[in-house]
């Protein structure tokens, strides 16, 4: 191998640049074998060290599956330095049960989580599981939302459960609205949260009913009230829903929000021309898919 090695010009001269008279020396006053010794120590220095950048390069996401990842580096922990931030994190993600794929997705989704240390996100888990999330639900937390590993746990995670606690929302409703939308807990209270609760009563929603909407479709806070919010409840009005009956739909169906207001608009158009429009036909047709509904309604 190391004549072999030696044998390729690119790399003898990528040696002898680097230690130029110690091999040229060597290679003239020693014999062949004794020769080849300062080359193999060359080698070594120069091919360990790009073995270990390439096993840290493919941390994020471009190369063989992280299980692979790790056993390489264990075979190389002898030449390289010691575990790095991503090679530490990726270990910590793997020890939560999350498979290759799964981190993958996550490291995909948030490149940087690679770049926070271990021990800084694991009370933020720690503080999940306090909440009552089981692991399955803090590995889908981290699946969809990793970004939430890097927010504060004193600036943003406790002060937004903390507020959902004091709106009257129970502990099982709290925990839901975030496990199923972790986005949640990175909104301003302030400019999103407050306003978007605000907008919901003012339509005419009890603390029930808020509470009901808000653990079943938390999604309903990244939605601009302005641009979307607003003119999807001016469609219901002009299909001749009165404000109870709005109120009535969007508490038990809030889900009705997320979609466009080119499908509720035709729906809502094919339904009103069979006859009266009822809140509980409507929320069972926009589940459907567009051939069901076509050959159901059209």
């Amino acid at each position: 191998r190391v004549a072999d090695f030696w044998s390729v010009p690119r790399r003898r001269r990528r040696v002898q640049a680097m230690w130029p008279r110690p091999t040229r020396m060597a290679s003239s006053l020693l014999p062949r074998p004794l020769a080849l010794l300062p080359l193999l120590l060359a080698a070594a220095a120069v091919v360990a060290p790009s073995r270990s950048f390439l096993v840290i390069g493919r941390w994020r996401g471009h190369g063989a599956p992280f299980a692979a990842r790790r056993q390489v580096a264990r075979r190389t922990s002898s030449v390289a330095a010691p575990p790095t931030t991503a090679e530490r994190c990726a270990n910590w993600l793997e020890d939560l049960g999350l498979d290759d794929a799964e981190v993958n997705k996550a490291v995909r989704k948030h490149p940087n989580l690679l770049t926070y240390s271990v021990e800084t996100m694991k009370p933020k888990i720690q503080w999940f599981k306090d909440l009552g999330t089981d692991e399955a639900g803090v590995k889908k937390t981290i699946v969809r939302y990793p970004q939430l590993l890097g927010y504060s746990l004193e600036s943003n995670l406790k002060p937004t459960a903390q507020w959902l606690n004091d709106l009257g929302m129970e502990e099982s409703q709290v925990k839901k609205a975030i496990v199923l939308f972790p986005h949640l807990l990175g909104r301003s209270i302030e400019n999103n949260l407050k306003l978007k609760v605000q907008w919901l009563k003012d339509l005419g929603m009890d603390d029930a009913q808020l509470h009901k909407a808000i653990a079943q479709f938390p999604d309903l806070f990244k939605y601009s009230i302005e641009n979307n919010l607003k003119p999807k409840v001016q469609m219901l009005h002009d299909f001749g829903f009165a404000d109870r009956q709005i109120v009535q739909v969007l508490s038990s169906f809030p889900q009705l929000l997320s979609y466009s207001a080119k499908r509720l608009a035709h729906r809502g158009s094919v339904l009103a021309a069979r006859g009266p429009l009822q809140d509980q036909s409507l929320n069972s047709v926009m589940t459907l898919t567009d051939a069901k509904f076509a050959a159901r309604f059209e």
